[in-house]
């Protein structure tokens, strides 16, 4: 067991402390939060058929029940740690990897403006689904539809910087998604303001 002194964890104030609770807050935003959005971002992460946006499937739809965000997390659908473990015969053919990166200092030393980015890939065997939709971009349409202009607390809001494409080899490939978190010193003054909104 490692004991560590109450009054050094006290006297500690970084904003990096806060980062697994604005990870946590991220997919929470894109999971819980609005139920349609996170029923199709699982079914283009989970199922690799190309109709896998179909209403009234009754096999797509239990398999979905099935699956929290813990179980994506676990499975690696969803990752947060920036390993790309492409594993030969693995049921994952798409996964997101959520980053926070470039933080940079503001003028209230409590925030830090940061780059967000959401890694989309797909196996491209899996990639291309019906009516020329291609499976990473339909997934960073739900992203974006979701985490533009939202406020993160203790990042701020966050403002669309960039997509491309990210070829990864011949067999794997997607897109990046960014956004940069400008910090709001007014919303600042009246106190911190936990949380998404």
């Amino acid at each position: 067991m490692i004991r560590r002194s109450s009054s050094i964890v006290d006297a500690t104030r970084s904003s990096f402390f806060s980062y697994e609770k604005d990870l946590e807050l991220i997919i929470k935003k894109l999971f819980v939060e609005n139920p349609g959005y996170a029923e199709n971002l699982k079914r283009l992460l989970v199922i690799n058929k190309p109709d896998c946006l179909t209403l009234g499937n009754a096999s797509y739809d239990e398999l979905i029940k099935e699956y929290s965000v813990g179980r994506l997390k676990k499975e690696g659908y969803i990752r947060t740690i920036p390993r790309l473990a492409l594993k030969e015969h693995e049921d994952i053919k798409s996964f997101v990897i959520i980053m926070m990166d470039d933080f940079a200092p503001t003028s209230n030393d409590k925030y830090r403006d940061c780059l967000i980015t959401f890694y989309i890939f797909s196996e491209y065997e899996y990639a291309e689904m019906d009516n020329y939709e291609y499976r990473p971009i339909k997934i960073a349409g739900y992203i974006d539809s979701a985490m533009r202009d939202t406020r993160l607390g203790g990042l701020g809001t966050l403002k669309f910087s960039s997509a491309q494409q990210v070829p990864l080899n011949e067999y794997w490939g997607g897109v990046s998604l960014s956004y940069i978190t400008v910090h709001d010193e007014k919303k600042d003054e009246s106190g911190r303001q936990d949380g998404i909104s």
